[in-house]
Order: C-alpha cells, then structure tokens, then sequence
C-alpha cells in the first residue's frame, strides 16, 4: 500500500477543483471503488485531450460512509434519505454531473464527517479493508445534498481507455490548463470558467509554462 504524501494531496486537491463527478461504484467483493471524472486538463503538447474523463481506481476500499439529505448543504434539519451501497452510482446519476470543488478531497477528511456523521445514509464497513488514505466527494443540487467518503489503501488513475496516468502527470496536466487559463488561451476558455486573479496558493502550486497558442516547439 502506498500513502498518499501531504504534498501529493495538497497538489491533488487543486488539480480535482472544478472536475465534474460522473459516476461512483463500489465492489464490495473485491473491495473496489471506480470513480469517473472530467478534468481541467491539457496534454504534454498543451492541446486539449481526446477524452476529458478519467478513471480513479480505489483498492482495497475499506470504509463507505454517505449523507444524502432533501435541503440544502447546511440544512441541519433536512429529511435524510437512506440508501444501500449497491444503489450509490443511481444516487450520483440524480445530481447530473454536477462539479465538485473546494480542494479539500484528500486529506482531513474528518473534519468535514463531524459534521454529518450523525446524519447518515449509508455507512459501509469492511474489517479487511483499508484505510490508509480517503477521499471526500460531494454533490450538490440545490434542494438535495450528498458528502461522500470513501476509505482506502491504494489509488490508481487511468485514461477511459485503461493507460495509466502518474499522480505526477494528473497533476502536471491540470498545472498545465490553469496556466493557459490564466493567459486566456481558448483551449482553457472554451470550459466556461474565467481566468481570476490573486489565488496565491495555487498559482505557486501550477508552475508548469503553456506555449502560447499556435507555438511549435
């Protein structure tokens, strides 16, 4: 098993910012998780991927705990729905790929548990599974909310097409469409988001240089 380091999830965190979450599956047998995203991204050559969606692989996923709630997210008195965990990628599916933001995916995820841990809709638990390392996930649909966390030992990414991709690479991809966003080159535009200005930590955070449009190196 390997920990993800402080600085992976640091890094990690700002690269998930702004990806849109399309799908959540947990096997229970072989103790999975399949997490499918579309990411901020540009390729080693700075042109946009074929495919924006990526593959999260969780292994040895040893805890699932889940807070779907009728109301908004600091609702403290919205009905709680329950559902099992074979019924997590229909619950995802409702809130229409919607985005996830914050950066805080990988790393204390217990600070954000305090404060639904007793507003449960699903909690999981297998004595043989993992723990090492946890990721926090969210939806977000207005009139309806989900936080979701998921524990595990090992993390894998991959295109949709099965070629893995380094952590280093996931992150060096995102570093690389944030600067061109920042530019307001259009292959970073063309996603609907703005370039902003005095985001200090995550402009030390994305070093990578883009070529300008149009460049051949």
């Amino acid at each position: 098993m390997k920990k993800i380091t402080e600085e992976e999830k640091r890094k990690l965190n700002i690269a998930l910012n702004e990806a849109i979450l399309i799908s959540v599956q947990i096997c229970p047998y072989q103790k999975v998780g399949t997490i499918i995203l579309s990411i901020l991204s540009l390729c080693k050559d700075c042109s946009l991927p074929d495919d924006k969606r990526v593959q999260f692989t969780l292994k040895n996923v040893g805890r699932v705990v889940a807070s779907k709630r009728l109301g908004r997210w600091n609702d403290q008195n919205a009905k709680i729905v329950k559902f099992k965990l074979q019924e997590l990628p229909s619950i995802i599916e409702e809130f229409g790929e919607s985005p996830i933001y914050g950066e805080e995916f990988f790393g204390d995820t217990n600070r954000d548990f305090q404060n639904w841990k007793d507003r449960l809709s699903l909690n999981w638990e297998e004595k043989n599974g993992g723990k090492t390392n946890s990721l926090f996930l969210f939806q977000d649909g207005g009139t309806k909310h989900l936080d979701l966390i998921i524990w595990f030992d090992e993390l894998n990414i991959e295109t949709m097409d099965h070629n893995q991709i380094s952590i280093e690479e996931f992150i060096s991809g995102n570093q690389r469409w944030f600067e061109a966003l920042k530019r307001g080159d259009k292959r970073a535009l063309q996603n609907g988001i703005n370039p902003y200005e005095g985001d200090e930590e995550n402009e030390n955070a994305r070093t990578d240089q883009v070529p300008p449009e149009g460049h051949v190196e």
